[in-house]
């Protein structure tokens, strides 16, 4: 008879957050998460939904994309409207434009579309390497939606290969 044993490897990363979301890292991992309403949110890069590119000149479009079901989906974007650098962007600056998308009310299945603009979204770029089109980083913000509770996105990380 054989007896196997499994163990944790010593190289693996330690956890950076205790929600099971994947670790904020810098490598061009192509995921974008967080947490909605205390709910985990993770979203890997796919070329229509969840990936971040250059739109024109100096804007940068990052979007994370999760389907809930067949039916129901909920998305966040943001437009980086600026000289992309390491640094922190203030949303009320006008230089960031970033949004909550749902086709569902209060997160239900009855479906409406709904988007939600956060006025007070934080972003930190933690890497935006040129040379090899890596943009990373965190985001947190909150999303009032009319008729609804607001919707509270905290815990963000993004890291993505930009195109």
């Amino acid at each position: 008879m054989l007896n196997y044993a499994c163990s944790k490897s010593k190289n693996a990363p330690v956890p950076d957050n205790p929600y099971g979301l994947p670790n904020a890292t810098q490598t061009g991992a192509n995921v974008f998460a967080c947490r909605i309403n205390g709910k985990n949110f993770i979203s890997y890069y796919n070329l229509f939904n969840t990936k971040a590119t250059f739109l024109t000149g100096d804007t940068m479009w990052i979007v994370g994309t999760q389907n809930l079901s067949k039916m129901v989906y909920q998305d966040i974007s943001f437009k980086l409207n600026t000289n992309i650098s390491t640094n922190s962007f203030e949303v009320s600056k006008n230089n960031c434009i970033v949004q909550y998308n749902t086709d569902s009310i209060c997160t239900s299945n009855q479906t409406q579309n709904i988007t939600s603009y956060s006025k007070d979204a934080f972003i930190i770029i933690t890497r935006f390497d040129k040379k090899l089109k890596i943009i990373s980083g965190t985001i947190n913000g909150t999303f009032p939606i009319k008729g609804c509770d607001t919707v509270f996105v905290t815990d963000g990380r993004f890291d993505f290969n930009y195109y």
